[in-house]
């Protein structure tokens, strides 16, 4: 039994490390994820809203997703100025 003990106190630690790390992980992709909702939300709320018709296809969607927030405001900039052509 005593020479399975530096093994247990050696996956206790290597449990806590993985634990660590997948907590870190997973604030920064909340952050990630809430900031592609947001700008996917903007993007759709500006053609409600503002009756714009900015079409919400693959390119758009990779731009909010990747970009958030910023990637809704240029995209949206871009419409406004007619420099966007989709």
């Amino acid at each position: 039994m005593d020479n399975h003990l530096p093994l247990f106190f050696a996956l206790v630690i290597a449990g806590a490390v993985i634990w660590w790390l997948a907590a870190k992980l997973a604030l920064k992709s909340t952050a990630f994820i809430v900031n592609s909702v947001l700008g996917t939300l903007v993007l759709v709320g500006a053609n409600k809203l503002l009756g714009w018709y900015i079409p919400i296809t693959f390119p758009t969607l990779l731009v909010c997703a990747f970009f958030g927030l910023p990637g809704a405001g240029s995209i949206l900039i871009l419409y406004y100025f007619k420099a966007l052509a989709l």
